[in-house]
């Protein structure tokens, strides 16, 4: 992938790829079916306890989603997007 399209250093909105990646891992480490993960989003992020004040980072996990699904929706649940200028994320 070409750096420049990626990354920004620019408030403005970046143009997504004209290519997109397939889901490798839809069937294993979390459902194939769009309405059932949905669900499961929704669910964790309805049963997420926001107990402190807005996150200004998160370091969520990201394993499969039975593992990891109600930990990240909890860590997510702590963000508010007000005032949200700049949104990095790292993987491999």
């Amino acid at each position: 992938p070409n750096p420049a399209r990626m990354y920004s250093t620019s408030c403005a909105p970046l143009r997504p790829s004209p290519s997109s990646r397939r889901a490798t891992h839809a069937g294993s480490w979390y459902s194939s079916r769009r309405d059932q993960l949905a669900a499961q989003m929704s669910g964790w992020l309805e049963q997420a306890n926001a107990c402190t004040g807005a996150a200004r980072a998160v370091i969520a996990p990201h394993a499969g989603f039975s593992y990891s699904g109600p930990t990240a929706a909890w860590a997510y649940k702590h963000v508010s997007p007000t005032g949200i200028r700049r949104v990095f994320v790292l993987g491999p």
